[in-house]
């Protein structure tokens, strides 16, 4: 319902102008009553701490004393993955998820009821306290702290089939010595998840060396012939991605 309280000089107007003003704060009233309707902002852009990288947690119970996960985004979701997980929860398994509408927003962790179980959803609340530090509760309370690839390579915890997209990956190194003295004598995959096929070539454009390897290898021979010092050249295709996007890179073998 709206109310209309015209004042005395009002009511003494022409009725002309008493219907136009009457007309005129019915639109105004009714502008008035509709609901606001809240923004809309992308997920990413309501906490302002970045919490992309690699992270670690020591209070799980179960499985190693420290455990370690990958955090990103993954379109709107906020993403935790096992990169080094116990029997429970194994590596490779979602920890938990939620879209950040906030630096506190809902999500859901994962857990089984026992060894070798399914892993189930259950609903939980996910603090970002700062870029350093996350806080998961529900059934249980998990802390989460920031860690880096220098502590993973340090601890001999392999990250590489769980990349995030704030740090690069060289998926190969640059340079590699197949001398035979045991150091840097092969050409392997650094990061960046599984191979379907990966090849090399020299410069040209012969193929040196090719497999279907999900983890490739190369030792600097071409079938049982060792390959001359220069540049040549690999292409990739990872088994993960299913748009058969070619990556391509270069190597210096030195010998």
């Amino acid at each position: 319902m709206f109310w209309i309280d015209l004042s005395v000089s009002e009511m003494n107007a022409p009725a002309c102008n008493r219907a136009r003003y009457i007309v005129q704060q019915i639109r105004l009233l009714s502008l008035c009553a509709l609901p606001l309707l809240a923004p809309v902002h992308s997920a990413e852009a309501q906490c302002e701490f970045d919490v992309c990288g690699y992270w670690y947690s020591e209070n799980y119970g179960v499985g190693p004393t420290v455990q370690y996960q990958s955090i990103d985004l993954v379109g709107e979701t906020l993403v935790c993955t096992k990169v080094l997980g116990d029997p429970y929860v194994p590596t490779g398994a979602v920890t938990w998820q939620g879209i950040p509408t906030a630096c506190s927003f809902p999500g859901q962790i994962f857990a089984t009821n026992g060894l070798g179980g399914p892993l189930t959803p259950i609903n939980c609340q996910i603090e970002i306290v700062s870029s350093d530090h996350i806080i998961v509760s529900g059934p249980f309370l998990l802390n989460f702290y920031r860690s880096n690839t220098g502590h993973l390579d340090h601890e001999g915890i392999d990250y590489s089939a769980f990349p995030v997209s704030c740090i690069e990956c060289p998926l190969f190194p640059n340079v590699f010595t197949p001398n035979g003295d045991g150091v840097n004598d092969l050409l392997e995959l650094d990061c960046g998840g599984p191979s379907a096929r990966f090849a090399v070539s020299d410069r040209w454009g012969n193929t040196v060396f090719e497999t279907l390897d999900e983890r490739p290898s190369w030792d600097g021979r071409k079938d049982w012939t060792p390959c001359a010092e220069g540049v040549y050249f690999w292409s990739m295709i990872a088994k993960d991605d299913r748009t058969g996007k070619i990556r391509h890179g270069y190597v210096h073998l030195l010998r």
